[in-house]
């Protein structure tokens, strides 16, 4: 049998080598060098090592033991390639690769896909031009939700598919808005690369519409493209007249045979007709773009889609993040159904991920979940989360780790969350022991505007 050459470990979602020098210790404890912030680890749990030739895991006779492929070990125990280690709550793949093996044979360094394949994160790559590529139509993310108007949704966006003329889809922040623009285009049987994204928010706070057109920064749509004007209410007067003068150009592009114009989508989260009304909105613009309509009703609205919702970000996280959270608690479904959602899907999928990224149990409960006693959308009186006997270093440490995860190791975004300075997180990060993975064992950051998360 060919001796292995190197050896790889997944966890938390990362990817990252074995030294065949010296053991990797893993515990709750910041002086192990893969540090757990689980209250059923103990302090020095195990250890991975090369030892005699082969890969081997032991226990250091933790308090609640730990397992490879679901079984209970002792003392020292071979691993071989593809075993699941679980200590408490948090699953650790092994992986080795042998001599001669080719780089295709080494493991991606993030074997889960980034958030941004849920119905609400970010669902297409940009380029530096400007331009998304759609994700293929098996893996766009799905418009999930069993309420009769979100079955109607998906209905509607069928029939839209087949048509030429420019959408307007409104909704509430946090609904969804992008993932019905993306499911639009893909109906239509356009090209996935022809999506072409405009943040109307990113180009009101910066260089006007028709100045980044002159300089060549704004990516126009193609033939047979489609071009998503995410929140156009928020176009100044300037920007209105542009795009007015731009889609009349559109329509006026000569048919050819087999193919099709341009077509034109927009979101708002404003009542465009008020805006109109106010003198906000250039009422032609507004007629323009509002030829056909689609309208996301709030989450309070859809209450049977609430679970449907809530389950798929939990199984997804559980496996993005290695944990073995297998559902919901009666009272934590219940807490679910009776909050008011005011951020919609966008709130309920980061409720999801907090609770699973930091639940002490392999369900989640309501104290989890960390929702408001008030289901009215205002502040209430925050729930206090279940005593768990942890000590204040290992709640910090637990919620650090999660939210460097959360935002790829951005270091800058991640002490903005933390409210506190960068300076601070660094000293940290030195004080528990951890480290950025390098280069080459990080998916990319997605630094652009998000199309779906409107």
């Amino acid at each position: 049998m060919r001796p292995p050459t190197a050896a790889f470990i997944t966890i938390y979602g990362q990817t990252r080598p074995l030294s065949s020098n010296r053991p990797t210790t893993i515990g709750r404890g910041a002086e192990n060098e893969i540090v757990l912030p689980e209250p059923e680890c103990s302090r020095k749990h195990c250890e991975i090592a090369f030892r005699d030739g082969r890969w081997v895991i032991r226990d250091y006779d933790s308090r609640n033991g730990t397992f490879v492929n679901d079984r209970p070990i002792t003392g020292e125990y071979p691993l071989q390639s593809g075993d699941v280690i679980r200590i408490a709550l948090v699953k650790i793949k092994f992986r080795m690769v042998y001599s001669g093996d080719t780089a295709s044979s080494f493991p991606a360094f993030s074997d889960e896909a980034p958030r941004h394949s849920s119905p609400v994160a970010s669902v297409a790559t940009p380029s530096d031009s400007g331009s998304w590529s759609s994700p293929a139509r098996e893996s766009l993310p799905p418009i999930l939700g069993e309420s009769p108007v979100t079955q109607d949704l998906r209905e509607q966006v069928i029939r839209l598919g087949a048509l030429n003329a420019p959408v307007l889809i409104t909704g509430p922040n946090g609904v969804g808005k992008g993932v019905v623009a993306l499911h639009v285009h893909h109906a239509s049987g356009r090209p996935s690369t022809s999506f072409v994204y405009w943040d109307c928010n990113s180009v009101s706070s910066n260089t006007s519409l028709a100045e980044s057109s002159r300089i060549g920064t704004l990516q126009m749509p193609q033939a047979e493209g489609t071009l998503f004007l995410d929140e156009i209410a928020v176009l100044p007067s300037i920007d209105q007249s542009f795009l007015l003068s731009l889609l009349l150009q559109l329509e006026s592009l000569p048919d050819e045979p087999g193919a099709r114009r341009p077509r034109v989508l927009a979101s708002t989260s404003v009542n465009l007709e008020e805006a109109v009304e106010s003198g906000k909105f250039r009422r032609d613009l507004y007629f323009r773009l509002n030829v056909l309509t689609v309208q996301i009703r709030p989450l309070v609205e859809r209450k049977p889609d609430i679970l449907p919702l809530a389950d798929h970000f939990r199984s997804r996280y559980a496996r993005q993040l290695g944990r073995a959270i297998e559902g919901f608690s009666s009272s934590a479904i219940a807490a679910l159904e009776s909050h008011s959602w005011p951020g919609n899907v966008r709130e309920l999928e980061n409720t999801v991920y907090r609770a699973v990224a930091l639940c002490g149990t392999s369900t989640i409960d309501a104290d989890d979940l960390h929702l408001t006693v008030k289901a009215t959308g205002e502040r209430g009186a925050v729930i206090a989360p279940p005593y768990q006997g942890r000590s204040l270093e290992d709640i910090e440490l637990a919620h650090i780790l999660a939210t460097l995860n959360e935002t790829e190791w951005n270091k800058t975004r991640a002490a903005g969350i933390l409210g506190i300075e960068r300076s601070t997180l660094d000293r940290k990060l030195k004080r528990y022991g951890l480290n950025r993975p390098p280069a080459s064992m990080r998916t990319p950051l997605r630094e652009s505007p998000d199309p779906s998360s409107t």
